[in-house]
């Protein structure tokens, strides 16, 4: 059955052939050529009779006439509708003899029938024409959407019957060939290989040579394009790491910080490698045109790859029959045939040498009188850059998950991966994190998805690091009221000058709660003094005021203060661990008043309970001060020299929270920024 239908199959019928072939195959486009399937055919001009033939066309369709009654009722189209033709560009045609594709296209070649060189008359691709053509420029024509867009030249141009411009291929010289037929070549503009050109085959019946005796009938004809094409797959990967903080085996806790802020720097590095070819093939159509006005019988046409060495390379395969040959039978008079092919390799062929692809059909001789029984037509191409790129680019996003702070404690700094890339690129940003009492973790994934997404495993990739912070207390040095009324407290207040007025109760009678410490008192005294406001200290009745808790917590943070300077009592603490005089002192120090834990007064002192609170409220609304700011502020919350008698107006709610602030700078559990 397939080879009866081959044989009745006309032009029209075999695009549809063709169209089906190549959506199967995906429609390649080699870069700066013709797409793989796309032709360029004669046609005619509908408004022309010629010979009682419509447009001169004696044999085919208006898509693609084979058979012309006259050379002038030849036109140059720019190939079948429906997204088949020439790619846009610049090309220009020539007529040439048959055989002569390998140059014959250009101008001042053998067999170039187009041009104003006169043939030589010798054997083989050559012509006997006068040079009558003209020349390339005169050729020359545009395409834009398939179809030709723009012609400057003197051939005479017209309307084909789909609304499209034509141009006519004459003149030309007559052609050598005993059959009349002719080869046309539509190639793009500066092409100096046939390897871009499309070629086609037309009888002009005017040309044929008219023999009296001993006469043979003319070999068949073959033409082929052939569109080389190769699939280049790239993958990526992506890191991602962060220079500080980040959680690990050996660091599950991450990092630590006494402040407010803390900058996390982040690196994210995406990778495209150099890309995996793969699916090398090469495509096309291969044409029969049978001159004689017999018909031609016992036809076959084969389809090879030959490599740079002339080894044969690649499969073939014909029509979707599975290979190469392949039997067609009989090929009416005047017939052409179009075959779509397919050639494959398995290997990676060298890139950049020629191949050629070689076409040859065979019939039996018998049939139409002929001399020759076979006719072949070469294609050389190259394969030069991936006519499909997959996996090109790919799509960056960057999320961070902050917990537990609320939307904005995290500050973006920089550029973090965003949008579209297809290359290689590090981006570096990073994170200013307002971290509160407690740790902060940031779960951070950095991730891409390629563009032309396929559903392959490697179509996304991701890289995670999750940094967290612990904010600590300010390792002060600061010592609780407890140490200040012990031996070892009380030694180092008492054991300044044993005579005359102590340093330290001048200084402390500064502060309007210490207004009851003697003006004269010596240091043995102020020791007596701390121990007993100390002992005094409570704030247990909901009904009474905090001024005696609050008093002694001042008390110990500002003898904190003066025994931890050197520019007043001397460094006498240790503060700072040891770490010396080049350290701030405690009063320098600035404490996050908006983070103090809830202190618990109990008899054997106070702690922590875990719950934090915002004490600005008792500083004049301020979010942080220095432990000698906090001090001197109790001036203005107890404007009376009267020993802390009514302070903060006697609410007890502010005196605590005044008095949470101290204790916890006492113990240690302050925040500072």
């Amino acid at each position: 059955m397939k080879r009866v239908s081959m044989r009745t199959r006309t032009r029209a019928s075999a695009l549809f052939t063709l169209l089906a072939t190549a959506l199967m195959l995906g429609a390649l486009t080699p870069a700066s050529t013709f797409a793989a399937g796309n032709a360029a055919y004669t046609t005619f001009d509908p408004s022309i009779q010629d010979g009682g033939f419509t447009g001169g066309c004696a044999h085919g369709s208006e898509v693609n006439c084979n058979t012309y009654v006259s050379k002038p009722d030849v036109y140059v189209n720019g190939g079948p509708t429906g997204g088949n033709g020439l790619a846009d560009g610049e090309y220009f045609f020539a007529v040439l003899a048959p055989g002569c594709q390998n140059g014959g296209f250009l101008d001042g070649a053998k067999g170039n029938l187009s041009d104003t060189t006169a043939g030589t008359g010798e054997s083989g691709c050559s012509d006997d024409g006068s040079g009558g053509g003209d020349p390339v420029a005169n050729r020359t024509f545009s395409v834009s959407g398939g179809v030709i867009s723009a012609y400057g030249g003197t051939h005479t141009t017209a309307t084909a019957q789909n609304g499209n411009e034509i141009i006519s291929a004459f003149p030309y010289d007559d052609t050598p060939n005993p059959g009349g037929v002719y080869i046309l070549a539509i190639c793009p503009v500066g092409a100096t290989s046939p390897a871009p050109c499309k070629f086609d085959a037309f009888k002009v019946k005017g040309s044929e040579t008219i023999c009296t005796e001993n006469c043979h009938g003319s070999p068949l004809n073959v033409v082929k394009d052939a569109n080389p094409a190769f699939t280049r797959e790239f993958n990526w990967s992506i890191e991602k790491s962060v220079d500080a903080c980040q959680v690990t085996l050996l660091y599950p806790n991450g990092c630590q910080t006494t402040h407010s802020e803390k900058t996390l720097k982040y690196t994210v590095t995406v990778t495209k490698d150099k890309g995996t070819d793969g699916g090398w093939q090469v495509s096309g159509t291969i044409t029969i045109l049978n001159p004689n006005e017999a018909e031609a019988t016992g036809v076959s046409v084969s389809d090879v790859v030959t490599d740079p060495a002339s080894k044969a390379a690649g499969s073939c395969d014909i029509d979707s029959s599975g290979g190469s040959p392949y039997t067609v039978g009989g090929l009416a008079a005047e017939e052409s045939l179009e075959l779509p092919y397919l050639c494959t390799f398995s290997s990676a062929p060298t890139y950049d040498q020629d191949y050629t692809n070689t076409a040859t059909v065979q019939w039996d001789p018998e049939s139409v009188h002929s001399e020759a029984s076979s006719e072949s037509f070469n294609v050389p191409f190259q394969f030069t850059t991936p006519t499909t790129v997959v996996h090109d680019s790919v799509s960056l996003s960057d999320l961070t998950t902050v917990t537990p702070l609320p939307a904005g404690s995290a500050t973006l700094e920089g550029t973090p991966p965003s949008g579209t890339i297809s290359s290689s690129q590090t981006f570096k940003y990073s994170y200013v994190v307002k971290v509160p009492h407690d740790c902060v973790k940031l779960e951070n994934t950095a991730s891409f998805a390629v563009t032309d997404e396929d559903n392959d495993a490697d179509d996304t990739g991701s890289a995670s690091v999750t940094a967290k912070v612990c904010r600590t207390p300010a390792n002060s040095g600061a010592l609780t009221m407890g140490f200040w009324q012990n031996k070892n407290g009380q030694g180092i207040i008492g054991g300044q000058a044993k005579t005359g007025t102590c340093a330290s109760a001048t200084w402390l009678r500064q502060f309007h709660p210490f207004s009851d410490l003697a003006a004269s008192s010596t240091c043995s005294q102020v020791a007596t003094y701390v121990y007993n406001v100390i002992k005094a200290a409570t704030c247990t009745s909901t009904s009474k005021t905090c001024n005696a808790m609050l008093k002694a917590q001042m008390l110990a943070t500002a003898l904190d203060v003066y025994f931890s300077d050197p520019a007043l009592g001397g460094n006498k603490i240790g503060a700072f661990n040891g770490l010396g005089s080049s350290q701030p002192a405690i009063g320098s120090v600035t404490i996050d008043l908006t983070q103090i834990c809830q202190m618990i007064d109990g008899s054997g002192g106070s702690s922590c309970t875990g719950a934090y609170e915002n004490v600005s409220s008792a500083f004049g609304g301020a979010t942080s001060l220095t432990v000698l700011g906090m001090l001197t502020y109790q001036n203005t919350s107890d404007p009376a020299a009267d020993a802390g008698a009514n302070w903060y107006g006697q609410v007890k709610v502010t005196q605590v929270l005044a008095k949470d602030g101290f204790d916890a700078i006492n113990n240690g559990v302050a925040f500072s920024v």
